[in-house]
């Protein structure tokens, strides 16, 4: 089949067979994202209002109806190189189906140079994607726990402050030292790259005077270096474990547990609960379980190598 070019005005691609890709009204849309991906994705964990769900919709992404003969039967991100959060609305289910159709556009937009992404794949579709030609990547978890209230000891030759944006290429070279030796996407990264992060980091959070009283910077009294971080943002109205490092000459002094032990206090004041997402098999997995935080539903990043057209 000859397939439209990819276009960010283009409003709708025929994909054959009765299917149609049709661009989305954002707030239409929104209601069914946080009904249909939305609540698979929270896990049923934590209650969010319905408006914060529906806001995860982004107006600069490409967002899509997929249309059965005329009817509604799902919906997707999808763009040149990257699918994700693909979602069917009941009573419609082939979800194999609709992939067949999504990949054979995906791959005609695509560049050929470059893997196609599937971000963020429910488990209940790895199956699938696996059957169109995707492999695994890497898979992580949303993890939560309670707020308490601990006596945290700092013991040893340590200077703890909370973080300025002044620490930000500081904290961007920890961060990068910390990671760099992980097998996951996370290593790749540059320093330059945390550091635009890191600036939008206080640029969302550091005005938020608990937020920042729950992070925490560690020093070295005697070397003057940073050898810990612990930066807490808000997501969708909880707080989350935006980073957490630990200089790698410095692990198993147990400073990445105090550093989240002094979050979850500060943030028993005005919040419930904290969450983080981590890398599946990250030793950094048995200390948030030790520290009594709950694993929850596996997503996986998946992708597809593309040969030819």
């Amino acid at each position: 089949m000859n397939f439209e070019k990819w276009s960010k005005e283009t409003i709708k691609y025929d994909l054959g067979d009765g299917f149609v890709l049709e661009r989305v009204d954002y707030i239409e849309f929104s209601k069914y994202h946080a009904v249909y991906h939305g609540l698979q994705k929270a896990n049923g964990w934590f209650k969010k209002s319905f408006d914060i769900m529906r806001s995860t919709v982004c107006k600069d992404d490409d967002y899509f109806w997929i249309m059965k003969d005329g009817l509604k039967v799902g919906g997707v991100l999808i763009e040149p190189n990257l699918i994700g959060e693909l979602f069917v609305i009941p009573p419609y289910s082939d979800e194999y189906e609709l992939l067949k159709k999504l990949k054979e556009i995906l791959v005609y937009w695509s560049d050929v140079n470059k893997d196609i992404e599937a971000s963020v794949v429910n488990p209940s579709q790895i199956d699938i994607y696996e059957k169109i030609g995707f492999v695994k990547v890497e898979s992580g978890c949303w993890m939560i726990r309670p707020t308490e209230e601990f006596n945290v000891i700092w013991e040893g030759d340590f200077n703890i402050i909370l973080p300025k944006e002044q620490n930000k290429l500081e904290v961007a070279q920890l961060i990068f030292e910390a990671f760099q030796n992980d097998v996951g996407s996370n290593s790749t990264y540059s320093v330059e790259e945390r550091a635009s992060w890191i600036e939008d980091y206080f640029k969302d959070n550091y005005h938020i005077e608990i937020l920042n009283k729950a992070s925490t910077l560690i020093y070295d009294e005697k070397t003057k270096e940073l050898v810990g971080v612990c930066l807490i943002s808000l997501w969708q109205e909880w707080p989350l474990v935006w980073e957490v490092a630990v200089k790698p000459s410095y692990a198993g002094r147990g400073l990445g547990t105090k550093m989240l032990k002094k979050a979850l206090s500060v943030l028993k004041e005005e919040y419930p609960v904290l969450r983080l997402y981590v890398d599946v098999e990250n030793e950094a997995e048995n200390v948030y379980h030790n520290l009594g935080f709950l694993k929850g539903l596996e997503l996986m990043d998946m992708k597809l190598i593309v040969n030819d057209k």
